[in-house]
């Protein structure tokens, strides 16, 4: 999924019309790795449910936890943007007139939101068995 979103972040700098084919590819990719994290995320969870408590209660923790980077990462996806725009007059973000957001804002949020918050999953999943 990483490799996917270093490739959506590169797409805008591909010459010609191979830019749509790459992020088409890309998303191929994407899905691929989502499928394969999911599957494994719900196998888990489903490890990992306490004896004690509900199920329910445990998928419901489990559910909350998962929205957290559904809130933060559009408001950090946001402000990378809104830092890195391109002056012009077409559009107003904080009473400040914009064109378009810069390629580098663009590519932040692909490489913070994308590569960086995977690789902190892969490394709070690899806690897990240091936990039992």
């Amino acid at each position: 999924m990483s490799s996917a979103f270093l490739l959506y972040a590169a797409a805008p700098k591909v010459a010609g019309g191979a830019a749509w084919p790459l992020v088409l590819g890309s998303t191929i990719l994407y899905g691929i790795g989502s499928g394969a994290y999911l599957s494994v995320d719900y196998a888990l969870a489903l490890d990992c449910l306490p004896v004690k408590k509900s199920s329910a209660e445990a998928f419901g923790v489990w559910g909350v936890a998962g929205f957290i980077g559904s809130t933060v990462g559009p408001v950090v996806g946001g402000y990378l943007l809104a830092a890195n725009v391109q002056p012009g007059a077409d559009t107003f973000v904080r009473e400040s007139n914009i064109k378009e957001y810069s390629y580098i804002g663009y590519a932040l949020v692909m490489v913070m939101l994308g590569c960086v918050m995977n690789c902190m999953v892969v490394f709070v999943t690899a806690q897990i068995n240091k936990g039992k």
